[in-house]
């Protein structure tokens, strides 16, 4: 897991999503829902990467 990079993007319609990533890789995981709060798409996306630390050990 130490190799995904996670950062939030702003779509075109306002709405911030969480995007997981693997360096030279082309899959990406992004978040379904949409938030129009950047600080609860940042929480989301903290209670994901803490979900997948969990379910790595």
């Amino acid at each position: 897991m130490s190799n995904l990079l996670f950062d939030l993007h702003l779509d075109r319609h306002g709405f911030w999503h969480w995007l997981g990533f693997m360096p030279g890789s082309d899959k990406i995981v992004v978040s379904r829902r949409g938030w129009t709060n950047r600080a609860e798409a940042s929480l989301a996306m903290t209670r994901f990467i803490e979900l997948l630390a969990r379910n790595a050990v």
